[in-house]
């Protein structure tokens, strides 16, 4: 796909200001709550229980500032919550994020289910509600915050320009005066960027072709030859959205689909502006020249969904699911305001708070503190590894990252039981705990306790004395410790330079774009003590990186022990390396690939599958001399969930030891198998439904065509044959008999072409329909459809009975089709081979037998028995995610055919996972990490085995994983 113009300084600042107006406006904030409610309602209520995180397959809820602005409300003493409803807001980012634990093919099922549900009920409904200017519906929104213009035209001022581009302002002399902007109704349009048709394929084979090509979240030329094998399979295209006439729509708003970036899907509803005689370069265009004006966009709704294997979807899903809450009683949008007015002689109670969303305010999530301030840092991080996809917005990070800092501080020390409470954290020999007691700032001082529990968790420290403490050494800050001015670092903030947009190369300094946006001394201390503070974390990775390497003569040591412990039958008990070791083992011992040493990580892993109850006495015995074995103590077992640690004296690495036992796995692949087969026979049985239907629908067409054919032949002859009995006379027996048939005839054609109407609205209905992911999850739908299969019937009937008294043999011929059409459309009949509701059946029978249901099938009730199968399939879906996320090393490790044995040059073997298991076991490695570097150095030891994993290899693919470095 050819890579659309990058926005420019200018754009993004005026598109900025742009949202800003619309999001600012109490009418528009409201419209735009109460569609993120109705999408919240809409997918949450179809894919389980808001109120039940265990039932959950799906969470929606709102992120970034104004999730920020409306957390705050719900914590918010009532005396200030005005301030934070007079506050300028942004726009409304949503996100939707699918449990990783559901199987690969019903993940992208409800994906695709997703896609549809905002495609077609969602976006389109408000575009079509969101009215700029005077309409006859009034105005929606009404006039903008200044209070004197509406979003027709808006008046940006040069103040307003300046306080956004700064110092580039003077760049762009045609906003020397300000900037007049258009509502562009022309502009409107419905885009659907489609790399290709994969994304939404409820199997996808190629979503991890798409993230490994992906660099930097930029865009892909799909179309280049090398990628015609995938296009063979998924078509590409750019499509322009049309109603069901086919002709483009003409809203205020445009609708917004983008499925071509790396790491996630985005849907947005935008209004387009524009400023005749101003060019992209912000110069003011000759007039005669006919040069193409600089457009503008303001958001009004954006949704993104990560992608299953992203990043962001394994850490939400595992750390953050819990942290997304609703809106409190005493949140004011949730607060009605009531005051009593007069009307006539009566008084009146009547609503006054313009922001009261009502019974629509439960189905609105948001996310707390922490992950606010997760989501933040990490941006940040991506800024400083020349990642991040908005560099140019890394101050909006620093200022959101450092609110919640500042808020979980407060929070963390009120309340004994939190786990950053002081009691809970610095209880390693570390510096942290002195830059932490020197800092007189909330925000930093709560840094320095997330960054140490990060290292406790994601790099053992409790376990490592010293070893840790002596790495952070060489990188903490070593002068201006009192007051936390890191004097150290004062060179590098004054030179660091952030790129000025994902997709320009030119960069801006970081220390001149604080001291721009940042008024106050305080303000601009705290923003460089926090990006200090983030390269601080940088440094300490790299240190880690170098710090705990592991050659291959020290895994051999470490092999030697695992051999030690695994047992041939009947025992059979087994010892592997985790999937991070096994990549290393694979591509070195099966691929002939150079053994890689890097590994930032203390601690090696072994998991042993066993049914025997181990002691440390017992291990000690089975391991090799040198190998000193302690039990794990139960702080250290719930922090890291290993049972056993082991040392050896040639080893800086520390080596802990898992048992497990293969447990339920066997029965929740047995599940596992009966729902991707059922996702087979539903697909099939939709398809077949529908192609079935179509026929109906065409059949039908078809004999009304030939009815009215057959009628205007009738009518035209009876009419002849009355012409020419009043032109030559006689024929008195015949006259009357002609004369009756006439408007007999005239009254069937009349009722055929009520018919033909009848039948044109169920072929518009059945267009609609049949363009829908899945009727059979989309209740209300599937409704439409059955009343359509029901109108169908009736066309039928009125038909029969029109046809049933003709004796001629072209209308028997009709007759005896209809008698035939009836048939196949009667539930009743649904046995009948070629019956409208035959391949439904089979797929309720397959269904029950399947999910092991004890219903019977009702022929008059079909739509009650697919609820309930939804039902339980739902409730089965709910089940193995949880299970495999209570129980991920028993699914990966017990897992029938889990590992292969490798032989070194020496004989010696190694257990290592298999590619899918490795691909699971690194994805689950990244659901629990907090470290931003460890998670993305995890991301790049996946890569080689992500397509591995799935049973549809193409040349494309094969392509792929030599590229990456993971073929033979």
């Amino acid at each position: 796909m050819a890579k659309s113009k990058a926005r420019t300084d200018l754009q993004r600042a005026v598109d900025d200001i742009l949202t800003g107006r619309i999001n600012n406006q109490v009418e528009a904030r409201m419209f735009i709550l109460k569609t993120i409610a109705r999408l919240s309602k809409n997918i949450q209520s179809r894919f389980g229980d808001i109120n039940d995180l265990d039932s959950q397959l799906v969470q929606v809820y709102i992120k970034g500032n104004s999730a920020l602005n409306l957390y705050k409300m719900n914590v918010t003493d009532d005396k200030k919550k005005k301030e934070l409803f007079d506050k300028k807001w942004s726009d409304f980012d949503n996100q939707i994020v699918i449990n990783p634990f559901l199987p690969k093919v019903w993940w992208y099922e409800i994906l695709n289910q997703i896609h549809d549900c905002i495609k077609n009920d969602i976006l389109p409904p408000a575009r079509d509600g969101f009215l700029i200017g005077e309409t006859d519906k009034g105005k929606l929104p009404k006039p903008s915050y200044d209070g004197s213009k509406t979003l027709k035209q808006i008046d940006i001022s040069d103040t307003e320009l300046k306080d956004e581009l700064k110092d580039d302002f003077n760049k762009y002399p045609g906003i020397a005066k300000g900037l007049p902007l258009e509502h562009q109704l022309k502009m409107q349009s419905n885009v659907l960027l489609c790399l290709s048709s994969e994304y939404l394929h409820p199997v996808n084979y190629f979503d991890n072709i798409r993230t490994l090509f992906a660099k930097k979240d930029k865009d892909i030329d799909f179309m280049k030859p090398e990628y015609s094998e995938a296009n063979e399979y998924f078509p590409p295209g750019v499509a322009v959205l049309k109603d069901f006439r086919g002709k483009k729509v003409k809203k205020d708003s445009s609708i917004w689909i983008n499925t071509t970036i790396g790491k996630f899907l985005l849907y947005r509803l935008i209004a387009r502006y524009k400023k005749p005689g101003l060019s992209y370069e912000g110069q003011v265009n000759r007039e005669d020249i006919n040069a193409e004006a600089i457009k503008f966009r303001g958001e009004i709704i954006d949704i993104s969904i990560p992608r299953r294997e992203s990043e962001e979807t394994l850490n939400q899903w595992v750390r953050f699911s819990k942290n997304i809450q609703g809106l409190t009683d005493n949140n004011p949008y949730f607060v009605p305001d009531n005051k009593v007015v007069k009307r006539g002689v009566q008084l009146v109670r009547i609503q006054a708070n313009p922001r009261y969303l009502g019974d629509d305010g439960q189905h609105i999530r948001i996310p707390d503190f922490e992950y606010q301030l997760e989501e933040n840092i990490n941006m940040i991080n991506e800024v400083l590894t020349d990642t991040s996809g908005s560099p140019h917005k890394f101050y909006k990070r620093l200022t959101r990252g450092y609110a919640a800092l500042t808020a979980i501080e407060q929070i963390s020390q009120d309340d004994d039981q939190h786990p950053l409470n002081n009691s809970k954290v610095f209880k390693e020999a570390l510096d942290l705990d002195t830059l932490y007691n020197k800092s007189t700032q909330s925000g930093i001082k709560c840094f320095f306790k997330q960054f140490s529990r990060t290292l406790r968790f994601d790099y053992f420290t409790p376990l490592l004395d010293d070893t840790i403490s002596l790495a952070l050494k060489q990188v903490l800050p070593k002068a201006g410790i009192a007051d936390l001015e890191f004097a150290d670092y004062n060179d590098w903030y004054d030179d660091f330079e952030v790129k000025a947009g994902g997709d320009i190369e030119e960069k801006i300094n970081a220390k001149g774009v604080i001291t721009a946006k940042f008024e106050s001394d305080e303000e601009q201390k705290q923003m460089k003590q926090l990006l200090i503070c983030t390269q601080v974390g940088h440094k300490i990775n790299e240190v880690l990186a170098t710090k705990f390497k592991l050659p291959f003569a020290k895994l051999e040591i470490i092999n030697a022990l695992r051999v030690s412990l695994e047992k041939p039958k009947p025992d059979n008990q087994k010892v592997f390396f985790d999937g991070i070791l096994s990549t290393k083992l694979d591509k070195y011992l099966r691929l002939g690939r150079a053994y890689d040493e890097s590994y930032p990580l203390p601690v090696v892993p072994l998991y042993l599958l066993t049914k025997k109850a181990y002691s440390a006495e017992e291990l000690q015995e089975e391991a090799p001399k040198d190998w000193t074995v302690t039990k794990a103590t139960s702080g250290q077992k719930q922090d890291y969930g290993y049972d056993f640690l082991l040392k050896h004296k040639d080893l800086d690495h520390i080596v802990v030891l898992k048992l497990l036992a293969a447990g339920d796995n066997a029965k929740w692949q047995n599940i596992e198998q009966k729902l991707e087969e059922l996702l087979v026979w539903q697909h099939a049985s939709h398809q077949l439904l529908l192609a079935r239907a179509d026929n109906s629908i065409n059949s039908l067409y078809t004999l009304i065509t030939q009815l009215k054919k057959l009628f205007e032949i009738k009518i035209e002859n009876n009419q002849r044959m009355l012409d020419y009995f009043d032109e030559v006379g006689g024929f008195a027996a015949l006259y009357p008999v002609v004369k009756k048939n006439l408007p007999k005839a005239k009254d069937n054609a009349g009722q055929i072409e009520l018919i033909f109407g009848a039948l044109t609205e169920a072929k518009e209905l059945f267009h609609e329909l049949s363009q829908r992911s899945n009727l059979l999850y989309c209740n209300n739908k599937f409704q439409e459809f059955t009343l359509m299969i029901e109108l169908l019937a009736l066309l039928t009937d009125k038909l029969e009975d029109m046809t049933k008294t003709y004796k001629d043999k072209a209308t028997q011929h009709i007759h005896a089709a209809l008698l035939k059409l009836q048939a196949s459309m009667q539930p009743a009949n649904y046995q009948q081979e070629g019956n409208l509701y035959q391949p439904l059946a089979e797929y309720l029978i397959n269904s029950k037998k399947l999910l092991a249901m004890d219903q019977d099938i009702d022929p008059k009730d079909f739509s009650d028995y697919v609820k309930a199968i939804i039902t339980e399939v739902k409730t089965q879906l709910a089940g193995y995610a949880k299970y495999k996320k209570d129980n991920v090393h028993a699914s990966i490790f017990a897992a029938e055919k889990s590992s292969r044995l490798l032989v070194d040059d020496n004989g010696k073997l190694y257990r290592v996972l298999l590619e899918k298991g490795i691909a699971d076991y690194i994805d689950y490695r990244i659901a629990t990490a907090r470290d931003f570097y460890l998670i993305h150095w995890l991301d790049k030891s996946r890569i080689h085995y992500k397509m591995n994993a799935v049973s549809f290899t193409t040349n494309l693919t094969q392509k792929a994983i030599d590229a990456a470095g993971g073929g033979k």
